[in-house]
């Protein structure tokens, strides 16, 4: 991606963007695209494939199961995005790439301005909490399996194979960040972008109210706006509507077990 394009976006944007650029995603260049991500997914795949082999072996206890289902739907979340990801990193350029076109809220009235400006505060500090939990969730996690000697995630029922073991103890105390980190910065893009559209519908509606009677050549350039941010709009679903539907068949289902071991207990 062109380091100047990147530089004209706004950064509760460009940060999440760039964020995501550092596992290989969006650049031009397929093996840095396509060789990190496929280690990571190949990796976490194999841990859903261990722990589906745990249920074998799970004395019908609620709780062991519904532990279980967290890590084969919690890592099988990651590895659909990832995918998907992947595979429409077009559509995510393409986003930014229109960005650019976008108009700059210090050219409205004062008023609008600091409205503007608080929106982009205030999704800014929104995605400063989101990944400080998921830092402090993530450490908590490590840490715990470190102490205990258990793996992060999932149960453990095959006895008798120390080297699986170790191999899931490993393998998932390095997924895990990753995971978290990938996670935390595409859902930080989805509140940055959600929030951009905000602002040019709003610039677009301060721009209308001071509409004169005269302005004929400014109407056809809030006309040729609006549809701008249409289509923008257009992309960002075919960009995002997958990953938010991967996002509600995994949870839904897991929300459910986790309330039924809750009951039982």
């Amino acid at each position: 991606m062109d380091q100047v394009l990147i530089a004209e976006i706004p950064e509760s944007v460009r940060l999440p963007f760039l964020a995501l650029s550092k596992l290989g995603l969006f650049s031009t260049n397929k093996l840095k695209v396509y060789i990190p991500i496929t280690i990571l997914v190949l990796t976490i795949a194999s841990i859903v494939l261990i722990a589906m082999l745990q249920f074998l072996n799970i004395q019908k206890d609620v709780s062991d199961i519904v532990r279980n289902l967290e890590c084969v739907f919690g890592f099988s979340l990651v590895v659909l995005r990832m995918v998907i990801v992947t595979y429409r990193n077009k559509y995510f350029t393409r986003l930014l790439q229109t960005m650019k076109l976008f108009w700059d809220p210090s050219k409205c009235d004062q008023q609008t301005k600091v409205e503007l400006t608080s929106i982009r505060r205030f999704t800014h500090q929104l995605q400063r909490m989101l990944l400080l939990a998921t830092s402090i969730a993530i450490g908590l996690v490590v840490v715990v399996s470190v102490v205990q000697n258990t793996p992060p995630s999932g149960i453990w029922t095959m006895e008798g194979h120390e080297k699986l073991r170790r191999f899931l103890m490993i393998s998932e105390n390095i997924v895990t960040p990753f995971s978290g980190f990938f996670l935390c910065s595409l859902d930080c893009l989805y509140l940055g972008i959600c929030a951009e559209i905000v602002i040019q519908f709003r610039i677009l509606s301060q721009y209308l109210q001071d509409l004169t009677a005269d302005g004929k050549d400014e109407i056809k350039a809030y006309v040729t706006h609006h549809r701008l941010i249409l289509r923008f709009v257009k992309e960002f679903l075919q960009a995002f509507s997958l990953v938010l539907l991967v996002e509600v068949v995994i949870d839904g289902p897991l929300i459910c077990a986790q309330l039924f071991a809750a009951f039982e207990r």
